[in-house]
């Protein structure tokens, strides 16, 4: 037993823990199937159409649309082209496989780096070893190695580039090849998950401040790291935004317009509807029951919608009834047929929303840049650590299905807790201070670009952040553990 957990603990050997990463995620996969009962919708989630479509369409048909015959730039292509090139040689199912295999693989190896990681900027082997278990066992985000959706790459892709970078600065070889791929990998993560895209600044910023201030580099070797590190992502962006200027003939830098990529689907009129809820402070995304989004959204909610009071905060424009006038305008909209009377039905609609959207901002302006931040971060964070577990719950009936959810439940909250607190005792402590700060802004960027600027608050897309706590959370227990012994 002894000599096994010696193997443990000599981080090198990446056999060894890279097998037990495989193990713990096989049997992680395992779980969330006897906790769903069904193995199809734990694969196949939730965005596989909008990013393979029109790659099938293509194959197909010749046209590389996700509908009709408007050429497809709905999703930038950090994801759908492994797909495309897997497609000469792949039929869809297989391709579709391959990826979710690829995936699965990725993190493991992530696993493994994630662990070194820790390891190099904190020096705490105790530590190191928890982060790897702790990333291996947690169903978020675990789960994403099994969805076609960017998730489970970006944060493998993450992770590694921010490895590669550390080796980089603090290695004696190799730091033009480490720089280059952590800025390719970073490429690949916003063209992966575009809301992220402030990595693109945060990085090169990290990568100025610390060759100018802490290494006293010079000017023109900063510059060359500079131009090395972002030289993928420009040639990536200039090749992606000339290919939809020549075949679109629009600038667009990162996605399409959504009404040209996906229809009524996402309507202007649709847009609308959504940023006015976004606004509000409400959820938006019509695909979960019970949201505002939802009933605006889904024909079948005329019941009695009970609005949040806050709505109707001392607005002047709206009130209960016009609301309810507003999705039958939308319903009507939506299942229309007429080309003339929708370009009609649809600038009312639009014109309606933002004068509701308008009149709660003016009247609210507390609660849209205050409250409304803190209730988008309250649903990015809170809903994560039960949405993903598929497991409904059955009343206050215990099982072993309700009782294993409310551990990785448990597990999920203890992360944040303890990664927050670990993250404040490195800055305290000034514990490698220039990485650390480095994790901060990282997830600062994403978490301000979620709650101000994305409407759609997925909990999933906070797991970039969740990534980074991970690396935190097991100091303070680390520290903990050590102190208990001493006493």
């Amino acid at each position: 037993m002894k000599a096994l957990l010696n193997k443990y603990a000599d981080l090198s050997n990446w056999k060894i823990l890279f097998i037990t990463a495989l193990i713990i995620r096989a049997v992680v996969f395992a779980f969330v199937i006897f906790l769903s009962n069904h193995l199809h919708n734990v694969i196949l989630q939730p965005d596989d159409s909008s990013y393979f479509s029109a790659i099938d369409n293509y194959f197909n048909g010749g046209c590389f649309c996700y509908s009709g015959t408007h050429i497809f730039a709905g999703r930038m292509p950090g994801y759908s082209i492994i797909y495309f090139l897997l497609r000469y040689v792949l039929s869809p199912n297989a391709a579709t496989l391959f990826i979710i295999f690829s995936q699965f693989i990725l993190s493991c190896i992530t696993a493994y780096v994630l662990c070194l990681l820790s390891y190099k900027l904190f020096q705490n082997k105790k530590a190191a070893v928890l982060t790897f278990l702790i990333y291996c066992i947690g169903i978020f985000p675990g789960i994403f190695d099994f969805w076609i959706t960017g998730e489970s790459f970006s944060i493998s892709a993450l992770i590694i580039a921010i490895y590669l970078l550390y080796c980089a600065f603090e290695g004696q070889r190799l730091f033009n090849r480490n720089i280059f791929l952590s800025g390719l990998l970073i490429a690949w993560v916003i063209f992966l998950r575009p809301y992220v895209g402030m990595f693109i600044v945060v990085f090169p910023c990290f990568i100025l401040s610390f060759m100018y201030f802490t290494k006293k580099e010079k000017v023109k070797r900063i510059l060359f790291t500079l131009v090395l590190f972002c030289s993928s992502f420009v040639i990536a962006e200039t090749a992606w935004v000339g290919r939809n200027y020549l075949v679109l003939h629009r600038f667009i830098p990162l996605e399409d317009d959504i009404q040209n990529s996906y229809g009524k689907l996402y309507s202007h009129a649709w847009m609308k509807i959504d940023r006015m809820i976004f606004d509000w402070g409400e959820d938006a995304a019509f695909f979960d029951k019970g949201t505002l989004g939802n009933y605006f959204r889904i024909d079948s909610t005329w019941r009695e919608y009970d609005f949040p009071p806050h709505l109707f905060n001392k607005v002047t424009a709206y009130n209960r009834d016009s609301l309810i006038a507003l999705k039958k305008m939308y319903m009507r909209y939506y299942y229309s047929r007429d080309t003339t009377g929708d370009y009609l039905l649809e600038n009312k609609i639009i014109n309606v929303a933002e004068k509701y959207d308008k009149d709660y901002v003016e009247h609210n302006k507390f609660h849209y840049f205050i409250n409304k931040p803190i209730r988008s971060l309250k649903t990015l964070i809170v809903a994560g650590g039960w949405q993903y577990i598929p497991y409904k719950m059955d009343g206050h009936k215990v099982t072993v299905r309700s009782s294993l959810k409310i551990l990785s439940t448990l597990l999920y909250f203890s992360v944040i807790f303890l990664g927050i607190f670990g993250l404040l005792y490195c800055i305290k402590m000034k514990l490698n201070l220039p990485y650390v700060l480095l994790l901060a802004a990282l997830s600062l960027s994403v978490i301000i670009s979620l709650v101000y600027y994305t409407a759609t608050e997925e909990p999933r897309y906070f797991v970039h952040v969740f990534i980074i706590l991970i690396l935190f959370a097991p100091l303070p227990v680390s520290k903990a553990i050590s102190g208990i012994r001493k006493k």
